[in-house]
């Protein structure tokens, strides 16, 4: 492998020494010719599959007297994947699976090339060929991963014809919080706001270890739970300039390492690394393509007007900016909220008090941030659509909402902010969330400046009293427009919306105990 890597090398500069005296592509040919080249180098894993090749630019276009640079990019990119692959390969075939080497060569240019016609493909080839490794901190080193692995995964999913898809990339950033650093991979990948990729990068190659098991404990119960029907989860560690591929199995916290170390810091590595991760793009792309239709979005952030939530394995963080429109004294009220709460099986609960976190972006900038649990999926956002579809799915549900904001209303609290988006189903169960907006009984609610309250408007205006907590809950069985819906919970529904009953009033309606 060294003798071709250096007969290649040694070509390449005799090439660079004539190149500048041949303009015509057919002298660069010949050119080419003479140095008598082997383009063809035998590099992965001492296979008889050679993985790269040197592709001509130029396409002749008929009736034309000059040749014109085409990008054969697409091409590429489906002669990569196989055209029967559509189902994930199994745990125990991974590993021949990526290794096994390329349906295709790899397109690799020289600079002169590059300069005349270089196609979206060859760009990021040579680009992950051409630096070499530089020792640094984690970002340098993320930053040299990136190039080998999601700078190639991007260009395959711009020019995937077949299922074209997108891949999301997120990383830890220096001035991010140690807390958080220890609860979240290096490197998340998602797809469908799905994770099915992450990494651990260090900076002495003495740590390859460390990396592999903090694969393992960060986000490690990813599981059935998270993505349905995935068996596995591919990820890398990183340590210096050494890389390992591996896969955490489905229930488990232990990776398995695939195939053996590689180093960014040779030529032959990066080829190497380039050919496992068009291997692993096909993997992922299979995995997307049988994701269940609901599932949690591990690794995420959604974004509100007012809020972000990311997603952690078992629970997620809640952060809002301080502002006018949040003060900084609501932080300690939530404490007290939370606290009165925190045996409701019925409300989330905050794994700890909120804490003011420091903007990980911009200096000076504090947030409120809050860990809550359990993890469950809303019955109404911009994803799905959960919301009770016959008159038993809507029973239990009641029940649960009701218990939530009878223990509430126990502790002196209202929830003012009842609707779908802010009921979460665990399980067989269900439990309300959102309780940013709740506010002391017989008091004004809270409601940010420019925060439109689209249910009720009317209800703001006022102090806040139990049953309007109730007339909320009666709105949310009417919108569900159940044809099913008896003369029992038509009673239970109008009453409620009336104000006329409490929330133990309300349990102990025989449309519920019946």
């Amino acid at each position: 492998m060294t003798d071709a890597l250096a007969k290649w090398a040694a070509a390449l500069n005799t090439f660079d020494s004539i190149k500048h005296n041949f303009r015509a592509p057919g002298q660069v040919e010949k050119a080419l010719n003479s140095i008598a080249l082997d383009e063809r180098i035998l590099l992965f894993r001492g296979s008889d599959s050679d993985i790269v090749e040197r592709l001509s630019p130029y396409d002749q276009v008929e009736g034309a007297s000059v040749k014109f640079a085409t990008d054969r990019t697409a091409q590429k990119v489906a002669a990569f994947q196989q055209s029967n692959f559509r189902l994930p390969p199994a745990l125990d075939e991974l590993e021949r699976f990526i290794f096994h080497g390329l349906s295709a060569k790899l397109p690799v240019t020289d600079s002169f090339y590059n300069g005349l016609g270089l196609t979206y493909w060859r760009h990021f080839i040579v680009a992950a060929l051409h630096p070499e490794f530089e020792a640094g901190d984690e970002i340098v080193i993320a930053g040299q991963v990136d190039t080998l692995l999601y700078r190639i995964w991007q260009c395959m999913c711009k020019f995937d014809m077949d299922r074209p898809f997108t891949l999301t990339r997120k990383r830890n950033r220096a001035d991010e919080s140690a807390t958080l650093k220890l609860k979240r991979p290096d490197l998340c990948i998602t797809t469908s706001r799905a994770l099915l990729f992450k990494g651990e990068d260090k900076t002495s190659d003495a740590d390859l270890r460390k990396a592999i098991e903090e694969l393992g404990t960060k986000m490690s119960n990813w599981g059935a739970n998270f993505h349905g029907k995935v068996e596995y989860l591919l990820c890398y560690a990183c340590a210096g300039p050494i890389l390992q591929f591996c896969v955490l199995p489905w229930g488990s916290n232990i990776p398995r390492t695939l195939g053996s170390e590689m180093s960014m810091g040779t030529q032959a590595g990066r080829l190497r690394i380039i050919a496992v991760a068009i291997q692993v793009y096909q993997v992922i792309k299979a995995q997307r393509a049988h994701l269940p239709d609901h599932y949690f979005p591990l690794g995420w952030t959604d974004h509100t007007s007012l809020s972000s939530i990311e997603f952690f394995d078992g629970y997620v963080q809640k952060r809002v900016e301080y502002s006018q429109a949040w003060p900084k004294k609501r932080r300690l009220f939530m404490t007290q909220v939370y606290t009165a709460c925190k045996d409701s099986a019925y409300l989330i609960h905050a794994m700890a008090s909120p804490k003011d976190s420091p903007s990980p972006e911009t200096e000076g900038v504090i947030y409120y941030a809050v860990d809550l649990e359990p993890l469950g999926v809303p019955l109404l956002s911009k994803y799905s659509d959960q919301r009770p579809k016959n008159q038993a799915e809507l029973k239990s549900l009641t029940k649960c909402v009701l218990s939530g904001v009878q223990d509430l209303h126990n502790a002196n609290y209202g929830h003012t902010d009842i609707r779908w988006q802010n009921i979460i189903q665990c399980g067989n169960s269900h439990r309300l969330i959102d309780l940013e907006f709740v506010c002391k009984l017989n008091q004004r609610p809270f409601t940010p400046p420019g925060y439109v309250r689209k249910a009720r408007p009317e209800l703001y205006s006022h102090k806040w009293v139990a049953e309007y907590d109730l007339i909320l809950v009666g709105d949310l069985l009417e919108s569900c427009k159940l044809p099913d819906l008896d003369g029992e919970g038509q009673e239970l529904m109008h009453a409620m919306q009336a104000g006329s009953v409490s929330a133990g009033q309300a349990l102990q309606h025989p449309w519920l105990t019946g």
